[in-house]
């Protein structure tokens, strides 16, 4: 809703000074000469065949996929052995040997999107030896340790029918539970059909138990390490979630049943390298003092979050917190939606006055917080921990500090104001005339969401071609995980057309908004007195053909404007790759020539170099918009309606910055408001719920 507001009040201003424009129409010796006069044509054609083009290109490239891709590829996780999970990899089924030599010349496509994982994801051995299992009804990949490395044993990638812990009753402590291992080679189907439940004095029973892996020993885990070998490993499940066909580390058990893994370790290894009786793992519960059933009694806040961070990556960590906080998020989003439909309402009655009231709101906000600090930092340095605590000490320092520094701002603040209030006023009208626009043509309301529907459409197709075209590559056999993929040429130029393209499509969308906006409300705002047409259906009708005129006559201008914003997202793109790959040499201890040691002048460049892209391309998307607008109005292709918009705003730069200034800094304020307001109620229950 308030991007509408600012479209209408870029639509105001892009339409050149008002007074000025109603000067140079009274000046006109005919009005066959003005722009409203003028025929309607296409414009820069060129343009549109070349996008045309492209989308021919991603037909293509899906049709190329279609026939060539096989999803299963990049869906299905491959296990230790080199198995794809929900497949039959069986000799007849895949039609490959049971030894495979895999290609070490070239990277993987997993490799080419991280380059920190060249060298580590590597196979250790010229051979890779396929488990040939059917694993048809064991889709979801589980790694057997989410923590790293422990007792001696790295994770090891298996697949499994369900996830542990992804049905009602999970088992979250079952180290001393044989039953409920998840083991490999011959234990991977569970426990002997002579023990179920992994207990009795049966030799093979004996043998299961023994296949636990704080008891196997050296050789068992050097075999799960070695592609040429199976091993008979068993480890303890800890409670995940499945996402997709993964199992990720559950955030609200995998603590206290990690920190039971972690004290059983403790305990036991300095016995399970020896002889030691079956029932180990019950007496090492038995022996753990206010741990054994809860794991986390023993742990403080900090060593939680240690934990976690351990067993859990950034994305991971990031799918936890959204298993529990969606319900919270999403009720702040929906009041976040309806409170700033009240805030453009009663814009549009009381523009001017929210303009004074926000900005006075902001100088009592920073009062607010000036006399918070200055408490705060009072009541600090009389507490007895001051001087004596190192971090308490910091604390209260830092907020005497920032009583100073928020004073300065809010002084600053307040002169601006004062020597801005004329532009003040001049933007309050703006808004009003803006605000006036969005209540007499409602309409405008529904393009900001169509079109935002349509990107995501986008994008989701462009993820689901980018899938199909990496699935046409061939499986990098022995190495765990997702995304191991072989590339060739051919698919990867196809990779990166349909992400330019993809890139090009969403902009475009967004684009085609812009010009239908600017279209429509130039017209209501240049005849707003004379014809009441554009209002009709509410305001339908001035939208629907702002935007009929965008796509029937426009679309290759709106094509050039988007290509040229594609293309600046692409130079950051590429740039933000060179410039991680640049962060992880450094981390390495190789700086950008090759050299021990950090280079931090090349560092500072980057971050430099990576402003200036960013403020080019806002300051372009911001010119595309008044270059739109002009377009729309004065019925020309795209360069001579940026260059009119740019001519525009130098001749009035003094008023056009402020008036974009000020309502830019309203319009931000307004967002502000109602973001850190939900943030702050979402804030507040969840820290009154449990951890």
């Amino acid at each position: 809703s308030d991007f509408a507001l600012e479209e209408g009040r870029l639509g105001h201003t892009a339409t050149s000074n008002p007074p000025l424009l109603r000067h140079r129409m009274m000046e006109q010796p005919s009005r066959s000469k003005l722009p409203e006069d003028r025929p309607r044509r296409c414009t820069d054609c060129l343009f549109l065949l070349a996008f045309l083009g492209a989308l021919g290109a991603v037909g293509y490239a899906a049709v190329y996929a279609s026939k060539n891709g096989d999803l299963a590829r990049v869906l299905y996780g491959q296990d230790y052995m080199a198995d794809l999970c929900g497949q039959d990899n069986s000799i007849e089924a895949t039609g490959l040997p049971e030894f495979i030599e895999p290609r070490d010349d070239e990277l993987t496509l997993f490799e080419k999107l991280h380059p920190g994982a060249r060298i580590s994801s590597r196979p250790p051995s010229s051979r890779v030896r396929r488990g040939m299992r059917d694993h048809t009804s064991r889709s979801v990949l589980y790694f057997t340790l989410p923590a790293g490395e422990l007792g001696g044993f790295a994770p090891v990638a298996v697949c499994l029918d369900e996830c542990p812990g992804d049905h009602p009753d999970p088992d979250l402590h079952a180290i001393d539970r044989p039953g409920t291992w998840v083991c490999t080679g011959k234990y991977a189907s569970g426990p002997p059909p002579e023990c179920p439940d992994g207990g009795g004095d049966l030799p093979q029973c004996v043998a299961y138990r023994n296949a636990y892996f704080l008891r196997a020993g050296a050789a068992a885990a050097a075999a799960c390490a070695d592609p040429l070998q199976d091993c008979d490993v068993c480890f303890p499940p800890y409670p995940t979630t499945r996402v997709l066909q993964m199992c990720l580390p559950q955030q609200d058990a995998t603590l206290a049943a990690m920190a039971d893994v972690v004290a059983a370790v403790a305990v036991l290894g300095a016995t399970v390298g020896t002889s030691g009786n079956p029932d180990y793992a019950a007496s090492a519960y038995e022996g753990l003092e206010g741990g054994s059933g809860d794991g986390s009694t023993e742990l403080s806040p900090q060593d939680m979050d240690e934990l976690r961070r351990l067993i859990s990556s950034l994305p991971h960590m990031a799918v936890e917190d959204l298993s529990v906080a969606w319900p919270v998020l999403a009720g702040c989003s929906a009041v976040a939606l309806l409170v700033g439909f009240a805030w453009l309402l009663l814009i549009r009655f009381l523009a001017g006055l929210m303009v004074w009231i926000t900005l006075f709101g902001l100088a009592a906000a920073d009062g607010v917080l000036c006399w918070w600090l200055w408490t705060r930092q009072q009541a600090m340095k009389a507490d007895v921990r001051y001087g004596e605590e190192g971090d308490f000490t910091s604390q209260a320092d830092a907020a005497y500090i920032s009583f100073f520094v928020f004073v300065s701002l809010g002084a600053i603040y307040v002169l601006l104001v004062l020597c801005f209030r004329k532009q003040i006023q001049l933007a309050a009208r703006a808004l009003a005339v803006a605000a006036l626009a969005v209540g007499q043509l409602p309409a405008l309301l529904i393009l900001p969401l169509a079109s935002a529907s349509l990107a995501i459409g986008a994008l989701c197709g462009g993820g689901m071609l980018l899938l199909l075209l990496a699935s046409c590559g061939e499986i990098a056999y022995g190495r765990p995980g997702f995304g191991s993929l072989y590339l060739d040429s051919r698919t990867e130029y196809l990779l990166l057309v349909a992400i330019v393209v993809s890139i090009w499509l969403v902009v475009f969308v967004r684009h085609t908004q812009h010009a239908a906006v600017g279209g429509a409300v130039t017209k209501w705002y240049l005849h707003r007195n004379t014809d009441r047409s554009a209002t009709r259906c509410c305001g339908g009708s001035a939208v629907a053909l702002g935007l009929w005129h965008a796509l029937r006559y426009h679309a290759g201008s709106i094509a050039a404007g988007s290509l040229l914003i594609t293309t600046l997202k692409l130079i950051r793109i590429a740039f933000f790759l060179l410039k991680r790959t640049f962060y992880q040499r450094v981390s390495r201890g190789l700086d950008a020539c090759g050299c021990n040691g950090s280079n931090r002048l090349a560092a500072m460049c980057l971050c430099c170099i990576s402003c200036c892209l960013k403020c080019v391309e806002k300051s372009l998307e911001a010119l595309s918009r008044y270059a739109y607008a002009q377009m729309m109005r004065s019925k020309r292709s795209f360069c001579p309606s940026a260059a009119e918009a740019v001519r525009l705003l130098t001749t009035n730069l003094a008023g056009a910055a402020s008036l974009r200034f000020v309502a830019a800094a309203f319009l931000f304020l307004g967002k502000l408001l109602v973001a850190a307001g939900c943030a702050f109620l979402g804030w507040r229950i969840l820290v009154q719920g449990p951890p």
